[in-house]
This record gives C-alpha cells, structure tokens and sequence, in this order.
C-alpha cells in the first residue's frame, strides 16, 4: 500500500499519534510497494514495534487485538475458514458465533479482506489484530504440519 500525505491512511496515522511526525515521513518517503502492507511498512522500517502498532490502531479502530497464544478457535471456526485462505491471505479463524466469523489478521487497511472472505466463506467476517508471527504459527498449530506444503503451493 503507497502512504502519501492526502490519504486518509496518513491521516489515521497522524491522528493516533502511533508514530512521530517524522517517521510518518519515513513512512511516506519509503513505502513504494503497492503489495506491501502498512503493517510490514512500519516494522520493516524499524518505526515501531508490531505488536505496539497493532495494538494501538486496534484501540484507534476499534478492532479487536487478539493474543493468539491464548487462543484456540473452536472446530466450527477452523472448518469455516479453509486452509488456503488462511495462507493466502495470512489470517486464522478465531472464533465463530451465530454464523459470523471472527479471523486474526495483521493488516487493518486492507479494505478488501473482510470481504473476500465472506465471499470465500459465504457467511459475514470480521476482523481482529495479530502479529503476523503469531498468526503464521497458529495457521501452523491449526490447519498442521502438512498446511505449510499448502502454503508454499500458493
């Protein structure tokens, strides 16, 4: 995802005061990838720690953050989410209560995400905040051993 000045990314972020002025600048001046995340962005570029910057836009979003190591999704919710959604778009399933499903992700401005999953899962999704380790290591506990073949296929 590019960040520049007018976009209401930067805004968000100029707003939660996550980052100081200047390493939104950092941000702005190095993020020139359109298939990188603003999430990757700032702990690529050394802004902030992961599980700060998540836990601070979960709070300024209003999304949930979720410690996935104190988590076990009920059988329902990994049957809900096939593995190679979960290695494709780097998400678990966290829980699934009256027909909605709650997945871990580690990108908050991915617009299409929710959306593609309710596609992909025919039942409304939304979304909770986790470091990307702990989601790639819970994608492993849950969906085994075997799921990282699957994801290396993808």
């Amino acid at each position: 995802m590019i960040i520049e000045q007018e976009s209401s990314v930067y805004r968000l972020l100029e707003r939660s005061g996550i980052l100081s002025e200047a390493q939104l600048q950092q941000l702005v001046a190095a993020d020139t990838s359109a298939d990188r995340g603003v999430t990757e962005s700032v702990v690529r570029l050394g802004l902030v720690k992961e599980d700060e910057f998540l836990s601070g836009m979960s709070e300024l979003l209003g999304i949930p953050y979720i410690s996935l190591s104190r988590e076990t999704p009920p059988p329902e919710a990994i049957a809900a989410l096939p593995a190679r959604a979960v290695f494709l778009y780097q998400v678990v399933p966290v829980s699934f209560d009256d027909g909605h499903l709650m997945v871990a992700a580690s990108e908050p401005f991915d617009a299409g995400l929710s959306d593609a999953l309710t596609m992909l899962t025919q039942c409304p999704v939304t979304l909770a905040l986790s470091p990307l380790g702990d989601i790639k290591k819970a994608a492993r506990k849950f969906y085994g051993v075997g799921a990282d073949t699957v994801a290396a296929m993808i």
